[in-house]
């Protein structure tokens, strides 16, 4: 365990963890919950015959899907 002995840096530290992180998770979370919706789940609906999160895709036309350049940047 540390003592921070300098105020100005103990001060920069609580205001990191008790401010600043958990705008940051929020946007994160806000983020990612976002771009799921409305540009991942789509796809997936549209290209793919089965998926099952973290474990199974097939995806309808694989080669085709590769190539596609709809999805590059998702």
């Amino acid at each position: 365990m540390f003592v921070i002995s300098n105020d100005s840096i103990r001060t920069s530290i609580s205001n990191l963890y008790g401010v600043q992180y958990g705008i940051y998770k929020s946007f994160e979370s806000i983020y990612f919950t976002e771009h799921y919706t409305n540009y991942i789940k789509p796809m997936f609906m549209e290209e793919f015959d089965t998926f099952k999160f973290y474990s199974s895709f097939k995806p309808r036309n694989y080669q085709e899907f590769i190539k596609s350049k709809a999805y590059k940047r998702v």
